[in-house]
């Protein structure tokens, strides 16, 4: 099969790295692939992919032109040219624009939405008037959780073909050694990684730190990300008299390798789509403590059976659980433990990509029903 994947551009995101993952994963099948990034700027590549992967930028496509429309019409030809079975595309603007690009084509389309359903509504009033208008031109749309299932119903009136696919661990995040329990002498140390954005909700975390330090000399929280938020979380760290306990580092090359150097995580967003971060975090068997939010942690977490789960913006709560965690050596073991045995056991590579055939096949044959995710 010669499987299309699109997305923005291939520099660190979620997204970015799902497509990397599955586009490695399909040419190992022996399926053939060209991964398309579609952002203006171009930009490089950030994640390794397999030499059978063949990487196009539309940006420079001899028929690319600086307009919106012309965009599609630019990707519309590239993807003629590709003569390909299937197109899968990631992200809502991307999704969008191959919707446009693909009309008349006969080209089956997958798209995947990769934030809470419900998140582009106030944030991007004209985005969300194009997926409704569009989504149904889709052969099927993926979510990453079930609860995305409705919540996307919800805002895109009439979606039938919507399924739910979560994202897989990287096969070498499977294999990688899982470090045995040691607290620095030091002192603890306290990981978020993620973009530096209102999203992500960090001041939570910088409040919580706040009161652990109080009881937990030595303890250290370091946010590895950059964004727009960064100056005002700069100023926050003084206003709390953090300057000794909390770091804001910027991005990492070995985000892998960070975590593994931490004794918890937290995740304080307001609003997800499927936390890989987190996915992460439990798979390297950190115990983690996060949010409630809209998606993903719930189900992750089997609802708060093999992590810390709180109500969405318990601030109070966030600093408890920190300080729980970090004084009782037994049982942030233990969960760290139980948080890798349940996502290595209900997210491997292997499993999910039995879900992907499913969504494939449907598109192809436009027939056959989806297999409900295990």
């Amino acid at each position: 099969m010669r499987i299309a994947v699109l997305v923005s551009a291939m520099n660190r995101g979620g997204a970015e790295r799902v497509a990397a993952t599955l586009a490695n994963a399909w040419v190992a099948a022996g399926h053939e692939v060209v991964l398309i990034a579609t952002w203006s700027g171009r930009g490089g590549c950030d994640y390794a992919l397999d030499p059978g992967v063949e990487l196009r930028f539309l940006a420079d496509s001899p028929r690319r032109m600086p307009s919106y429309l012309g965009r599609v019409l630019a990707l519309r030809g590239m993807l003629r040219d590709l003569r390909a079975d299937v197109a899968v595309s990631f992200l809502t603007n991307v999704n969008i624009m191959t919707l446009l690009a693909t009309r008349g084509m006969r080209l089956p389309v997958v798209v995947n939405e990769r934030i809470d359903p419900l998140a582009n509504q106030e944030k991007n009033p004209g985005l969300e008037f194009l997926r409704r208008r569009l989504y149904r031109f889709a052969d099927v749309v993926t979510v990453q959780t079930d609860t995305g299932i409705s919540r996307l119903q919800s805002c895109v009136p009439g979606m039938q073909k919507v399924v739910a696919v979560a994202n897989p661990i990287p096969q070498d995040l499977q294999e990688i050694d899982v470090p045995a329990p040691d607290m620095s002498a030091a002192g603890p140390r306290i990981v978020g990684m993620g973009r530096l954005s209102p999203q992500k909700q960090w001041d939570h975390l910088l409040e919580a730190i706040a009161q652990v330090a109080k009881d937990t000399p030595g303890a250290e929280l370091v946010i590895w990300g950059a964004g727009s938020e960064r100056s005002c979380l700069t100023k926050r760290v003084r206003s709390l008299g953090l300057e000794e306990s909390a770091r804001l580092p910027g991005n990492t090359d070995d985000p892998w390798g960070e975590l593994r150097k931490a004794d918890v995580f937290v995740l304080c967003s307001a609003y997800e789509g499927f936390p890989n971060v987190l996915l992460e975090a439990m798979a390297i068997g950190l115990p983690c403590v996060t949010y409630d939010c809209p998606t993903g942690p719930a189900e992750l977490t089997e609802h708060g059976k093999v992590a810390v789960l709180l109500p969405l913006g318990d601030r109070q709560g966030l600093a408890e659980a920190i300080g729980r965690l970090l004084a009782d050596d037994s049982w942030r073991t233990e969960l760290g433990k139980a948080a890798r045995q349940s996502v290595m056991a209900r997210y491997s590579l292997s499993s999910v990509l039995r879900q992907w055939d499913e969504v494939l096949l449907y598109a192809l044959t436009r027939a056959r029903p989806i297999a409900a995710q295990p």
